[in-house]
């Protein structure tokens, strides 16, 4: 049986969330600011032929497409720091089991004990490939 996380565990998870998340933060505004300064309008007014434009409309996604995972990444950050006042973090959201403390410790934004993620992957894997 696994043990709840203590006091010390939780509050250490809990600022390293808060540290992910200002991280992230800054690089969304980064990349987008780097997005502005080489706008599509600028990259397409260079090129001179199909294959330029082409290039510069893979770069402009691959850009976006990077924004979208930071996005994303600050979403479940996000929502496992509105599990802490609930008292439901470190408790898998699938089976209710506690998670472990050293998986929490790689990802603390994990939502799914190890045998639930595999599981999910599993069933949706799929879904996980990309779409670019």
């Amino acid at each position: 049986m696994k043990r709840e996380l203590s006091g010390q565990q939780r509050r250490e998870l809990k600022q390293k969330l808060q540290q992910q998340f200002n991280e992230l933060s800054e690089k969304i505004r980064q990349e987008l600011r780097e997005s502005d300064n080489q706008s599509y309008i600028e990259l397409a007014g260079k090129v001179h032929d199909q294959e330029e434009a082409s290039l510069a409309d893979l770069l402009v996604d691959i850009n976006l497409a990077i924004v979208d995972l930071h996005i994303e990444e600050i979403r479940e950050i996000e929502q496992a720091l509105m599990r802490f006042p609930k008292g439901s973090y470190g408790i898998c959201t699938d089976c209710g089991v506690d998670i472990d403390y050293q998986r929490l410790q790689i990802n603390p934004a994990v939502k799914r004990c190890f045998d639930c993620q595999a599981r999910y992957e599993r069933t949706y894997q799929e879904k996980a490939h990309p779409t670019l």
